[in-house]
């Protein structure tokens, strides 16, 4: 026995096997019809052909189905098998995807561009009329390093004694602009990940 959280409203359909594929087409549209397998229970399932085909499309669905248009679902030809025109609509999608790849890939690292750009606007705008000059900073080196740390609210910063520090309000976030010596630069990072 299985539970459900929506009472279920049972149904049967009694369709020629030739127009089986396009009935459960027609109500999967809909989106709110569950199949269940109600047969000899050691005979393969009509859908297991295609279990396989799906796995895959969900796979890709998950990481590039925001990139694809919403689903169309004109009448299927019913000269080839529902799961032979799976595996092609999934071989259109892979090749989509081998073609689409380089764009993604730029797409990706934009993005994340993007993500680390916005994480300086609170920043920039804390410092806006200060002294400090970001781009000495910048330049610190090559005995010196300059370092922007954005640590949660409330901890304690990883910063030794030979470590110069510039604390910047940010909200619940703590920044700090830092000049410390070069060799401080892996441990300093290490720590304030550690620290979130």
């Amino acid at each position: 026995m299985q539970f459900r959280p929506f009472a279920a409203q049972w149904f049967e359909v009694v369709v020629p096997r030739t127009d089986a594929d396009d009935t459960m087409e027609a109500l999967a549209r809909h989106a709110e019809v569950q199949f269940e397998w109600e047969g000899d229970p050691e005979a393969p399932a009509p859908l297991d052909p295609l279990r396989q085909p799906l796995a895959r499309y969900l796979q890709l669905a998950e990481g590039y189905g925001r990139f694809w248009p919403a689903p169309a679902y004109p009448k299927r030809c019913c000269d080839l098998p529902l799961e032979t025109e799976a595996r092609i609509a999934l071989n259109r999608i892979e090749h989509w995807l081998e073609m689409a790849r380089p764009n993604l890939d730029q797409y990706e690292a934009l993005r994340q561009e993007q993500a680390e750009l916005e994480a300086w606007r609170p920043i920039l705008a804390s410092l806006a009329g200060s002294e400090v000059d970001l781009g000495r900073l910048a330049r610190a080196g090559p005995a010196l390093v300059g370092l922007c740390l954005t640590l949660p609210g409330g901890v304690d910063p990883p910063v030794k004694g030979r470590t110069l520090t510039l604390a910047v309000n940010s909200g619940d976030r703590q920044i700090l602009l830092a000049l410390a010596p070069e060799a401080e630069r892996e441990r300093l990072a290490r720590a304030t990940q550690a620290l979130g």
